[in-house]
């Protein structure tokens, strides 16, 4: 259930992403179409992984194809939930909605690891570690720069390519 509310999550953070604020000295606004914030999230998962221009080449349309998937699953969910909001159900509908989210979930986790399978044809397990470590991060350093100072909400900023220092 956790990970089904993380995915929802993820897909309501998508379109805040997509208006991501700059990291620009005068810290305007800029609105990022859904390429270019994929060519920075690729960017990210590249650098993070280390992945050669050869693997990323390989990788990626493998990877694309995953998300697109996962994203559809997840947009159903997250669409029988919207559409239900505010509504007093009976208890057959509710449980009819959380069935449905559940079996979403579950062919999300059963995607996740067919890919996986198709992944390793193409990278080391090590490197998909690294990739599914950098999109943890790079969902906490989206959510961490719609922060401003003092906790504020400032709209999304998209995280640049990691540095090669990893601490934090």
């Amino acid at each position: 259930m956790k990970r089904l509310l993380l995915c929802i999550l993820m897909i309501g953070l998508l379109p805040l992403a997509l208006c991501a604020q700059n990291n620009g000295d005068r810290g305007g606004n800029v609105r990022l179409s859904r390429e270019e914030f994929q060519k920075r999230h690729e960017a990210y998962l590249t650098k993070y992984a280390e992945l050669t221009t050869e693997e990323a080449a390989k990788f990626f349309p493998i990877y694309n194809e995953l998300e697109k998937r996962k994203q559809e699953l997840n947009d159903q969910s997250f669409k029988a939930m919207r559409e239900s909001w505010g509504k007093e159900l009976d208890e057959a509908k509710y449980k009819e909605l959380l069935e449905s989210m559940s079996a979403n979930a579950i062919a999300v986790e059963s995607l996740e690891r067919t890919y996986l399978d198709r992944f390793k044809e193409v990278i080391s397990y090590k490197k998909i570690f690294k990739i599914k470590e950098a999109e943890s991060r790079f969902r906490q350093d989206l959510v961490r720069g719609m922060r401003g100072p003092g906790g504020q909400n400032r709209g999304a900023r998209v995280p640049d390519a990691p540095s090669n220092d990893r601490r934090r």
